[in-house]
């Protein structure tokens, strides 16, 4: 939406012909980003669906990581992202992403 005259994020999807993922969340690898529905259903219409999609869901994607931080850092590192998790879901971290 940068330097543009769109007022919302619909707006802007509701408009767009393409929609570019320049980040690591892909809409054929999850669930649960920005117009991820919408990508899918175009992916079931399109002459390259191969079939059901093997995505991750929000809950599946992050336990993914919370199991790597433990085994990485032990039952501290595993109370340390709880701990950022509980204060992001109250709107206590000063990043409120749930990147």
């Amino acid at each position: 939406m940068y330097n543009t005259s769109y007022k919302s994020n619909k707006e802007l999807v509701d408009n767009a012909i393409i929609i570019h993922y320049a980040t690591g969340g892909k809409p054929w690898r999850y669930t649960y980003i920005k117009c991820a529905d919408e990508w899918y259903k175009c992916y079931k219409q399109s002459p390259y669906n191969i079939g059901e999609l093997n995505r991750e869901t929000y809950i599946k994607s992050h336990l993914k990581g919370v199991l790597k931080n433990y085994k990485k850092g032990g039952i501290r590192a595993l109370y340390n992202r709880a701990t950022w998790y509980f204060k992001a879901a109250i709107g206590k971290n000063k990043n409120d992403s749930w990147g």
